[in-house]
């Protein structure tokens, strides 16, 4: 049954679905583990955020990280992450 809800919650998550209803306790430890976003997701939509608002800051017309222009949905996505990930410390920070 377990693995079964992890597959499901797996697919869920590449569709960008936003989560998944559990009932007992070790299905809660499962799903959170599944759509909660990695530390290198993190650790990446952070950058991407700080590129574009540095940008901004220096008056750009566009905004660029790892050689590829930040745009609005790539934003929204990047904010996103942050936003589910919460007040959890980035791993480079230690």
């Amino acid at each position: 049954m377990l693995t079964t809800l992890k597959l499901e919650n797996v697919f869920r998550r590449a569709l960008q679905n936003g989560g998944e209803f559990a009932e007992a306790f070790y299905e809660h430890t499962t799903a959170n583990q599944l759509f909660s976003p990695s530390d290198s997701e993190v650790a990446a939509a952070a950058a991407l955020v700080q590129a574009f608002e540095a940008a901004v800051a220096a008056g750009h017309g566009a905004a660029t990280h790892d050689g590829r222009m930040i745009d609005a949905a790539s934003l929204r996505m990047a904010r996103t992450i942050l936003d589910r990930a919460g007040d959890r410390p980035l791993a480079s920070k230690g």
